[in-house]
């Protein structure tokens, strides 16, 4: 009887027809998200209910919105206006304008330079000078005149016998020597000991910035770790030269929201020399940001060759040690390469290119 009972609760409890009411549950749920979905398009064709609460929350949404772009707009205005009146000139029309242009700007700096060495050098005589008496402080200190090599084309060696031909590069192009300008002058300001390169994103038309963009956004996608875009392959051993790609983990970049242009700058000189070049860039004259920073001691300078000194019968004397040339200690000097960023905000009624 026990087990009678407990084959009659099994077979009430449990349907008899399994697969059945699998299948008829799977339909019901489908039903169900289809019904979801109906529902959602219909809402979002309907118009908000104009209630005074829903129109005081989107008044506060607006107002917020405008807040934060009239921020994001006084950053990248910079202060003094100085980015208004700097990009207020005149863009050159075509390849020939665009390569008197850059010549313009690469002489102007090799004066600039030149004068900055002639000041440099007239100091360092005169701490030389005070420092005759003390033989080891003498040792350790470089000379500090300014050196850089007088044919450096200052990041624009591409443009030795034309300039650029597309008007987008032209514009691009020339947008970066005005910007080159100023990190010059900056660090001219600062004295270094010496100015090895200034290097600068390469320029790109619409479209391939868009391609670009696109291999990020992917990349990020997917969960990856974003490439690093090299210049075009297109790129001529000049132009390469003047080009390093920045890492998309560091730029302030958002494609369709803010574009950048970036530059990489390496000189040796002091701690001071860096320290006051960031506090330029701090100044926010313009919206530059550093994103990129390094420093390596600088390699220390050998000892010049020994002169060997005669005697009245033309014999060689012995120099003592404390008459032998001295090695720079490299301390003191310190090789730095700084990577920043110009900020501009891409507002969607632009009709220029993105990548400006």
């Amino acid at each position: 009887m026990c087990g009678l009972a407990a084959l009659a609760e099994v077979y009430l409890l449990v349907p008899l027809d399994i697969p059945f009411n699998v299948t008829h549950g799977r339909s019901e749920a489908l039903k169900a998200l289809e019904d979801a979905h109906v529902r959602y398009a219909k809402l979002q064709k309907e118009k908000i209910t104009p209630t005074p609460e829903n129109l005081k929350a989107i008044e506060h949404d607006r107002e917020q919105a405008e807040k934060a772009l009239a921020t994001t707009r006084d950053y990248i205005n910079g202060v003094g206006g100085l980015a208004q009146k700097m990009f207020a000139e005149t863009v050159p029309k075509d390849s020939v304008d665009a390569y008197f242009a850059i010549q313009i700007y690469q002489r102007n700096q090799k004066a600039k330079f030149m004068e900055a060495a002639a000041a440099s050098e007239a100091v360092d005589a005169s701490a030389a000078s005070d420092e005759e008496k003390d033989d080891d402080a003498a040792g350790q200190r470089k000379p500090e005149k300014l050196k850089f090599k007088e044919n450096d084309s200052f990041g624009f060696g591409a443009y030795k016998q034309s300039g650029p031909s597309d008007p987008e590069i032209i514009r691009q192009v020339f947008r970066q020597s005005q910007l080159a300008d100023y990190l010059l002058s900056a660090l001219l300001a600062a004295k270094p000991l010496e100015f090895i390169s200034l290097l600068r994103e390469a320029p790109l038309t619409k479209a391939a910035r868009e391609e670009q963009d696109k291999t990020i956004k992917d990349a990020r996608d997917k969960g990856e770790v974003p490439p690093v875009m090299e210049p075009p392959g297109s790129a001529t051993p000049e132009e390469a030269a003047d080009y390093f790609a920045i890492d998309p983990l560091v730029s302030a970049r958002v494609p369709g929201a803010i574009d950048t242009t970036a530059f990489q700058i390496t000189f040796i000189g002091r701690t001071k020399v860096a320290r006051d070049f960031l506090n330029k860039m701090a100044a926010r004259e313009l919206p530059l940001k550093v994103v990129g920073f390094s420093a390596e001691a600088d390699e220390p300078t050998p000892p010049p060759p020994v002169k060997t000194v005669y005697d009245e019968e033309g014999n060689p004397i012995p120099l003592k040690a404390s008459d032998m040339p001295k090695t720079v200690a490299p301390a003191l000097y310190t090789k730095y390469t700084i990577v920043v960023e110009y900020a501009e905000l891409v507002t969607p009624s632009s009709d220029l290119p993105a990548s400006k």
